[in-house]
């Protein structure tokens, strides 16, 4: 339930940035979420290259513990291919939580590797 709930927040964040440029949260901040280059608002399109890769590691991880779940289901034990799958995901998603934390402290607008794909920018309104 947990990895699903991840994709619906993924899905929530992708349709709330395309048409309002915010979340409820960054609304409650008075920030927002603008094209880097013009400060302008920021398309469907734009918003799903910005949460893209958070998206595809939600629904790789639904997958992946779907898979889980129906081989433990079926035989009662993981195979260790099945395990070496599980440890590298879990490394990636880490590997790519702390990229987006570390890029976000070392540049000047704060901008983490999701607003770089999305060539985005968040600022205060």
């Amino acid at each position: 339930m947990q990895a699903l709930n991840g994709v619906l927040f993924a899905v929530y964040s992708l349709l709330m940035h395309g048409y309002f440029g915010q979340t409820i949260g960054k609304m409650v901040m008075g920030v927002k979420v603008l094209d880097h280059q013009s400060e302008t608002d920021i398309d469907l399109w734009q918003a799903f290259r910005r949460e893209s890769v958070n998206l595809a590691l939600c629904i790789l991880s639904v997958l992946i513990l779907f898979a889980y779940q129906l081989v433990m289901t079926s035989s009662g034990k993981v195979s260790l291919g099945l395990s070496f799958v599980v440890i590298s995901f879990a490394l990636i998603s880490v590997t790519w939580d702390l990229s987006e934390f570390v890029t976000m402290l070392f540049n000047d607008m704060r901008r983490a590797v999701h607003d770089f794909i999305g060539k985005t920018v968040v600022v205060r309104i």
